[in-house]
Parts: C-alpha cells; sequence; structure tokens
C-alpha cells in the first residue's frame, strides 16, 4: 500500500474502546501488514490482556531511533464525513490523533533500509496507558531518539504538561431551603474550592472540574430534594500542570482551601498521577537540524498549552530525547469532524525518512 492507502485503510477500521469494542481488528491488521511489508524487521505481539495487544516491530535488539504510536482512538462522537478525502483534507476518527503519524512512521520504514529503527504500536493511550505501561514494564531500550507522530502541525513538540486526576466528596450542612444561611451548600463551595484552588496554580496549569453531582445526604445516598440544602458533593476533577508545581502540592491545597471554607473533604482517591517532561532543546540539535533541513525553518510547540500523553512513561523510564512530531491540525483532534491535512501528511513521512537514514 503506498501512505494515503494505508492511512485510509486504518482510519476506516474503528478502534475505539468500550464495552464492545477495542484495538483488536486494527491490530490485527497492522501485525500482518508488518510481518508481510517490512521484511528486516522482527514483528512480535505483546498482550495486554486475553484479546487485546501492542505491537514491537525491530530491526535490532537496541534500534537507535524509535517511533512509538497509539492505534485506539477517543470514543465516537457526532462525526458526517467519515474516511473523507476532500479540499487536501482525509476525514474520519481517529485519522488526526493520531493514525495519520502512524502510517507516516510506517510508510518511512517501508520506505528506507536502516537496520536501527523500531516502531511501537500500543493500546489504550486515550484511556488508561495500558499499552505504555506493559511496555516499560518488560523493555529498556536506550534509543538516542523517540519519536511520537502526534499531531502537532509539524512543530516539534519536547515535553508535556503533568496529569492529576483526582475524586473526592465534599460534606457541608443541610438546611431548609428558606433559611440557606443556616446550612452550607455543598455544591456551591466545590464550585468555590475549585475556582480558589484554580486561581492558586501556576499559570501554566489548568483545571477542568469533569464531574459534579450533590444532593442531600441519606443513608449514604445523594438525594435530590429541592426544599433542602445540599450536604453533599460528588467530584472529579482533571488537572494538567506545569514543571513549577507538584501533585502533592496541588493536593494539599485542595485540603487547605476546604478547611478555610469549613468543609470536610472524604474519600479522596488519586485516580491518575503522572509527571510532566521536558527534553532539553541541546539534547535534539541532531534531530533539529534534519527537520529544519526538510522544513526550511523549524518551529516549537508550547507544551505548556498542551494535554499529557505517553511520552512522560518513556522519558521516566528510559531516560532518552523525545520529541513529538507530525501532521495536523492538532486543535481538530477529538473533535467531530476529525481530519490530517494530506500535504502535511505526506511531508511528515519524507521528514522521517530523512531522519531514518540519518540515524
Amino acid at each position: 500500500m503506498n501512505l494515503l492507502e494505508l492511512t485510509q485503510k486504518i482510519v476506516s477500521i474503528p478502534s475505539f474502546v468500550d464495552n464492545n469494542n477495542d484495538e483488536s481488528v486494527i491490530a490485527d491488521f497492522l501485525f500482518d501488514y508488518l510481518q508481510s511489508s517490512l521484511k528486516r524487521f522482527t514483528v512480535e505481539k505483546q498482550y495486554i490482556d486475553e484479546k487485546r495487544f501492542n505491537i514491537i516491530a525491530l530491526t535490532s535488539k537496541n534500534p537507535k531511533i524509535i517511533f512509538i504510536s497509539h492505534m485506539d482512538t477517543v470514543l465516537p462522537s457526532e462525526n458526517k464525513a467519515k474516511n473523507l478525502i476532500k479540499n487536501n483534507k482525509l476525514f474520519g476518527l481517529g485519522s488526526c490523533d493520531m493514525k495519520a503519524g502512524l502510517s507516516s512512521s510506517i510508510i518511512a520504514c517501508q520506505n528506507t533500509q536502516n537496520n536501527n529503527v523500531g516502531l511501537i504500536l500500543d493500546c489504550d493511550e486515550e484511556y488508561s496507558f495500558k499499552g505504555i505501561k506493559k511496555i516499560i514494564s518488560e523493555y529498556k531500550f536506550k534509543p538516542e531518539i523517540v519519536i511520537f507522530p502526534e499531531p502537532t502541525n509539524l512543530q516539534i513538540l519536547n515535553g508535556c504538561r503533568g496529569l492529576l486526576e483526582i475524586s473526592f466528596n465534599v460534606f457541608g450542612k443541610s438546611a431548609h431551603a428558606s433559611t440557606p444561611t443556616l446550612g452550607k451548600n455543598a455544591i456551591e463551595n466545590t464550585v468555590y474550592l475549585v475556582d480558589n484552588v484554580k486561581r492558586m496554580l501556576p499559570k501554566n496549569s489548568s483545571i477542568n472540574l469533569s464531574y459534579l453531582n450533590g444532593g442531600k445526604n441519606i443513608n449514604k445516598n445523594v438525594v435530590v430534594q429541592a426544599n433542602s440544602v445540599p450536604d453533599i458533593a460528588k467530584v472529579l476533577i482533571d488537572i494538567r500542570f506545569s514543571k513549577s508545581i507538584s501533585s502533592q502540592q496541588i493536593i494539599k491545597l485542595f485540603f487547605r482551601q476546604a478547611r478555610k471554607q469549613g468543609i470536610k473533604i472524604k474519600n479522596f482517591k488519586i485516580n491518575l498521577n503522572y509527571p510532566p517532561f521536558e527534553t532539553p532543546k541541546k539534547n535534539l540539535r541532531k534531530i533539529i537540524s534534519i527537520i529544519k533541513k526538510k522544513q526550511n525553518a523549524t518551529s516549537y510547540s508550547d507544551f505548556n498549552k498542551t494535554g499529557f500523553f505517553e511520552a512522560s512513561f518513556i522519558a521516566k523510564k528510559w531516560a532518552c530525547p523525545i520529541i513529538a512530531f507530525g501532521p495536523g491540525p492538532k486543535e481538530k483532534a477529538h473533535q467531530k469532524n476529525e481530519f490530517v491535512y494530506i500535504n502535511q501528511l505526506k511531508k511528515t513521512t519524507k521528514i522521517f525518512e530523512e531522519i531514518i537514514k540519518s540515524y
């Protein structure tokens, strides 16, 4: 297959994860494709459960360059343009994030002969990171560069913020709705709590109140009762934090502010807690030079404005230079009518070919 054919093919294969779907079908296709088209690679399956698996394709035991792409996508939303090509755009769920980049890395390997390259295709990046966690538990490579072909609009992304997901219950005090000042509204205080913590975070951090459900606490159940001040709120919060603050410092801010407001936080749980990472630009001189040669200029994506991605796991475990670089537009990732620019898809492949030849 050529570049566009392969990209269209994998975009056409659903790989979101729910009770009835996962990456198994696309993983089976890609495994067979890599075995038939990349003869110099050793291609293996690494199972994360009975059905789902990562794909590890290597030309040597310790390749100098490793491309890491995830096979899964977010859950589908209303999307009228499915696997459609129009006006230099390829539409479809996962086209931008990140099946275009995945396809670019495969075709680049297909078009070159370097024996110092590896391809890793993993599961569950958009959900719980089961794939990358399995990889770092069994592999310890020492590559000169790891590339994540994430959608970056052909900009270099050399870091990302940390991710902290927490859930807890807020307890206030109930009262009759006619005399609300005699109570302590758990819902209102939760919003006030989150807003105040938001003001305390460094400017390069962000906070999202993802879920809030409150009412009257009756026998440990949340009961909606209009004539009562709610005394319980159940909360889920997503925080992306910069290097200037730690996750533990953020957690302390919540409890400190809760005490100040006179409310109690209970059943506190840390669901996700992953650190930020940054590869210093001085450690990327070689790859920057290669990209600049093909691009005529290089620019950087501000990782303080981006989300978290699984490079953080690799940075901590393998201690190697890492970038994300791939076709966009990145702002269409996770959006309905997602698309990728075909000219950026082609240019990414040419840049990857040049990188592979240079290591």
